[in-house]
């Protein structure tokens, strides 16, 4: 700053550093010659742009206008998600490149994670990697493989040793793997630059455990996804300990993460010039991607899809396949199949195609990883062939067989990641007697009847036993069982009929020269082949019989095609392999057989018929009359989420079910997609109960079908539909049908009566087909609203903070002391009040803009879907009102990619303490209010409570949630917001 003489006067904020000073001190000598008319009021400004303020647009505007010149200085600051840090940077044109930026804010990123001014060597989990990024140019000289760091000269030369790989905790694995050395500060001399780029440069080793497809995968492929895929290609790699194969093996996905060819420090040896860098790569965990913890919230579900990107792999329906195939994983040396041969014979009977992976077969990737992609099942002892499971379509089966000892390695390698995979998962483990180890050491020895006695003395113990000596013979009966199992989660059922496969049909083998001796073939084979032949055909004709029993009454005007009819599901296996993803376990078996299945629970009730049905809008009866035998069944349910809330259900229309025999009534339109059939009743009106009860469900039940499906709307709600149209316009292709303006009969393929149901604004990936998460219904949320929004990197320099403004119950009462405070801490704040937030599509554009979220415990939190990721929502949780705020907005806040901090208020600042006093059970025991009964605990807690919030004490939660977004509060002005 300047005195009123026009002089500088520079002030610290803390004593400098001797180093420090030296800079300073050159500060000074630059400034001497200018000076400033006292005058004028002091503001900042960027003179590059009309209304002289900074935004990247201009910044890189003006950069692509000036660049005649060889360089341009700029004050460039580094602004995003943790906290504003301005430094000098000089930009040349030949070092400039588009996405410097996006590695800024990687940078800053980290920043955030670690902190600024720490060591960036992130240990999760175990001290498992280790990382180093740097956002300004660096010489890396590939003969040494030294880094150097050249900025702030006047800082003393500091040393850095690292090894870039992902599992440094691993001795034996660290002895594969160079050091990288990096220097930094005051550096002289600098070598010479011989190679300029200007893309930054990744630097991670091949060496560690390659030649293993599992640690290939999880300690450098993943690894390196994570680190490198928002970089979009624009960045180089350099990898010391350059193994020939492991390239070559994997040049596909290298191609598909970088433009540029890899450097190899043993055959290029010089001195690289980048105008940033990252040694190391980021590891979360076994074949694991964090959500949370990657820059552009990528899963293993967008690894996936690189992978198929990467290798030209099309996306697989499970159902399109009329024989599920099975890859066997075969191994030779350890943990091998001994009666691999009878486990295929039983695979084959129960209907498998089956692959057979021998060793020779998975060394081409390129090739098998389209094999395993065309894949239903894939089946394996513990061992690294299972790491292909990352190719097979999601929906597929992992199977694994466990061997003796190694229950807990076999779970942490394979079954935790399975459904993050997208993938079902299923453990078989071994029994002794189906254990080598038993005829080695007998029955009786701790190896077979106290493993844990032998994984106890280290991990060498363990591999040499249990890995290394142990090969199975599988009990086929048993293990058929499993794979039933496979196939139910397949929606398929294993062969009703136990007949022998036409390949293990003992024919006599005719030679060329017996051809013409073909008449001369005893009669015997043919009267043995009749009737196996029968024996085969009995099942499909008792098949096609159960199909033909469709509305015999007036079948031809049905219309069943198999082709694509405008924008129908092409054919009807592929309907009912939807329809099957629905239902799980006997209720799949009970839809294969009859054609109607129902999965109740406590709070919802779904319905699936995937054979033809009419549905009469004007009585809502839905007719179900495959069987025609059967006597006629009515079933009665209410398609709402709520089904143990009696005051939502009665709110809620019901819709019959006729099965059997019924005469239904002849078809007015016929369609070529299923029907959807649910209620807009119930709480809608309430934002958190139309997302939670309606809108999530609707996701989690139709997301797989498309958009190829009608919604029947019952207590159809104009209001909730024009809300969200853009939502309900995503999920289905047609025009959602209101019984009430619609009275008449539609017949469809099949349908879907009723909604599924997790919990309170959550989607259990496991119980979803397709393993959608939240972070998958919010990434639809914001391709349905069109939201540019997706992380914290995409958000306004300063810190916008949105607060719920509630006008009835739950009220701030000291709002604008809120709104100072707020300020005061640096942050951009937007009052949402309800005019503000009707127009859902506006709202939230704004929503997605916002850090961080405020609002007392409330429908309005609801709107936290539309954060970006990594943003912090803050619930104020009023007196008796901890447990809901947990489950209805704490618990699903992580599962939505956000931080969550609640601010539970005292008594002094609930209202109801001048209600009632501060001794009543209202104020000191909260539980006995409540075991009155909801209607009670309602009145009280809920309608009749608003705050007068303590400033000081909320400001601590504003300053906890800055520092989640890797910011820090203002320093030195609470004194004078506070006053």
């Amino acid at each position: 700053m300047a005195n009123p003489y026009g002089m500088w006067n520079l002030q610290f904020r803390r004593n400098l550093f001797v180093w420090e000073e030296n800079l300073v001190a050159e500060i000074q000598l630059k400034l001497a010659g200018f000076t400033l008319d006292s005058s004028c009021v002091d503001c900042l400004v960027w003179k590059w742009s009309p209304n002289q303020l900074f935004s990247v647009k201009y910044a890189y505007a003006t950069w692509e206008q000036q660049q005649h010149q060889e360089t341009q200085d700029w004050d460039f600051c580094m602004t995003s998600i943790p906290r504003k840090n301005c430094n000098k940077v000089t930009l040349s044109k030949e070092k400039y490149h588009p996405h410097l930026s996006r590695f800024f804010l990687l940078v800053l990123w980290e920043e955030n994670t670690f902190g600024r001014d720490s060591d960036r060597t992130s240990r999760s989990p175990a001290f498992s990697h280790e990382k180093t990024n740097e956002s300004r140019p660096v010489r890396i000289d590939t003969l040494t493989m030294t880094v150097h760091v050249p900025f702030n000269h006047g800082m003393p030369q500091a040393n850095r040793i690292i090894l870039p790989y992902a599992k440094k905790e691993d001795k034996g694995i660290r002895r594969t793997v160079s050091s990288v050395q990096i220097l930094q500060g005051n550096i002289s001399p600098l070598p010479p630059c011989e190679y300029t780029h200007n893309d930054p440069a990744v630097v991670f080793s091949s060496g560690g455990a390659t030649g293993n497809i599992f640690h290939e995968f999880s300690d450098i492929i993943i690894p390196l996804f994570i680190t490198s895929r928002h970089f979009q290609s624009h960045l180089r790699f350099i990898v010391p300990d350059f193994a020939i194969r492991f390239m070559s093996k994997y040049k596909k996905i290298f191609s598909h993460l970088s433009s540029y060819e890899v450097i190899n420090p043993a055959a290029n040896v010089s001195v690289h010039c980048f105008p940033g860098a990252v040694v190391g790569l980021h590891y979360h965990d076994n074949l694991a991607i964090k959500t949370m913890e990657v820059p552009e919230g990528y899963s293993m579900l967008d690894f996936k899809q690189f992978l198929r990107e990467s290798y030209n792999l099309k996306i697989r329906d499970l159902s399109e396949k009329e024989k599920p195939t099975l890859i066997l994983i075969s191994r030779k040396n350890k943990r091998v199949f001994m009666n691999e041969d009878e486990m295929v014979t039983m695979m084959k009977a129960l209907g498998f195609r089956v692959i057979i992976a021998q060793p020779d077969l998975t060394a081409n990737m390129d090739k098998f990883a389209e094999i395993v992609s065309s894949c239903s099942i894939l089946v394996g002892a513990h061992g690294a062939g299972l790491t292909n499971a990352v190719f097979l379509p999601e929906g597929a089966v992992l199977v694994q067989v466990v061997g003796l000892g190694i229950e807990w390695i076999s779970n942490t390698a394979f079954g935790i990641p399975a459904p993050g995979m997208g993938l079902n998962y299923i453990e078989y483990k071994i029994e002794p007697e189906e254990s080598s180890l038993i005829s080695l050491y007998g029955k009786d020895h701790p190896v077979i009847v106290d493993p844990g006695s032998i994984t106890s003395e280290g991990y060498e113990i363990l591999r040499d036993v249990y890995l290394v000596k142990q090969n199975f013979n599988i009990d086929v009966a048993r293990f058929r069982k499993t794979l039933v199992n496979a196939l139910g989660l397949l929606g398929r059922s294993a062969p009703l009929l136990t007949v022998p496969a036409y390949d293990q049909i003992h024919w006599p083998v005719l030679q060329p020269r017996d051809w013409r001796k073909m008449e001369k073939v005893p009669r015997g084979l043919v009267f043995l082949a009749t009737p196996l032949i029968c024996l085969l055909l009995l099942p499909l004709l008792y098949t096609v019989d159960l199909r033909s029993d469709v509305f015999p009454s007036d079948q031809g005007k049905i219309q069943l095609s198999t082709r694509k009819v405008g924008q129908g599901i092409e054919d009807l296996e592929h309907l009912n392999f939807h329809f099957k993803r629905l239902l799980r376990g006997e209720d799949q078996t009970q839809i294969e057989t009859t054609g109607f299945a129902c999965h109740t629970n406590l709070h919802t009730q779904v319905c699936v018929a995937n054979r033809p049905v009419r549905i009469d809008t004007h009585t809502m009866n839905v007719y179900a009359p495959f069987s025609q035998q059967k006597p006629q069944a009515n079933r009665t349910i209410r398609p709402y989420a709520r089904q143990e809330d009696k005051t939502a259900m009665s709110l809620v229309s019901p819709v019959h079910i006729l099965q059997g025999n019924s005469s239904p009534p002849a078809c007015q339109y016929t369609h070529n997609v299923p029907a959807l059939v649910f209620s807009s009743g119930g709480f809608a009106g309430n934002l958190f109960h139309e997302f939670s009860e309606i809108l999530i469900p609707l996701f989690i039940t139709s997301r797989h079908f498309q958009s190829h499906l009608h919604f029947i709307v019952t207590d159809f709600s104009p209001s909730f539909f024009g809300k969200f149209e853009n939502i309900l316009s995503h999920l289905s292709s047609y025009k959602v049908i209101n019984p009430t303006a619609n009275g008449s009969v539609h017949c469809f393929p099949g349908a879907v009566v009723g909604l599924h149901y997790h919990d309170n604004l959550v989607i259990k990936s496991s119980d979803i087909p397709g393993g959608y998460s939240m972070l998958n219904f919010k990434q639809f949320l914001r391709e349905s609203y069109n939201l540019k929004t997706g992380d914290l990197s995409q958000v306004p320099e300063q810190p916008v903070l949105i607060l719920i403004s509630r006008q009835s119950s739950r009220r701030f009462l000291n709002e604008n002391e809120m709104v100072t405070m707020m300020k005061a801490l640096g942050f951009k704040v937007v009052i949402a009040r309800p005019n503000g937030m009707s127009n859902l599509d506006k709202f939230a554009q704004v929503m997605s803009t916002c850090s961080v979220m405020v609002g007392a415990h409330g429908a309005g939190l609801t709107n936290a879907l539309f954060l970006a990721q990594g943003a912090v929502l803050v619930q104020l949780v009023p007196l008796g009102l901890d447990w809901a705020s947990t489950n209805y907005f704490g618990g699903p806040a992580a599962e939505m990619g956000l931080n969550y901090i609640e601010y539970k208020i005292q008594p002094e600042e609930s209202t109801l303490l001048s209600l009632y006093g501060c001794n009543h059970p209202v104020i000191t025991n909260p539980a006995s209010i409540f075991a009155k009964g909801y209607t009670a605990a309602r009145a009280v807690y809920v309608d009749r409570q608003n705050m007068y919030i303590n400033v000081v004490r909320f400001r601590k939660t504003l300053v906890k949630a800055l520092g989640l977004l890797g910011r820090s509060a203002p320093s030195g002005r609470r004194n004078r917001v506070l006053r």
